[in-house]
């Protein structure tokens, strides 16, 4: 495949997932918060499957989700998450269940 037809791809599963975000009713201070992951969400998946398999440490993951632009509420809530949280957390990211992650986030939150 080529990089245009890739970006195409792409393009497609932001905005897929841009939509299911607006499609749930959401107030704008819970999609801001949640958008820049939505964003972002291939390389998330990517950076967090490894660290969850094992081959990117704590270390860089923690650096990984701190160079991100989101808003400090999801970062933290994101770091906060423990070993089995965090899976069940990219299992939502993954079938862009937003309700699900911004409940988990949430929590952590509270």
């Amino acid at each position: 495949m080529d990089d245009r037809a890739e970006d195409a791809l792409e393009f497609l599963r932001l905005r897929k997932s841009l939509l299911a975000l607006f499609d749930d009713s959401w107030h704008l201070g819970r999609i801001r918060r949640i958008a820049p992951l939505v964003a972002g969400k291939t390389r998330f998946l990517e950076v967090s499957n490894k660290h969850l398999e094992g081959p990117i440490s704590r270390t860089s993951f923690v650096s990984f989700v701190l160079d991100q632009a989101w808003l400090s509420e999801l970062s933290t809530g994101i770091l906060g998450l423990d070993h089995e949280t965090l899976e069940r957390f990219v299992k939502a990211v993954e079938r862009d269940d937003w309700s699900a992650v911004d409940r988990i986030v949430g929590e952590l939150n509270e």
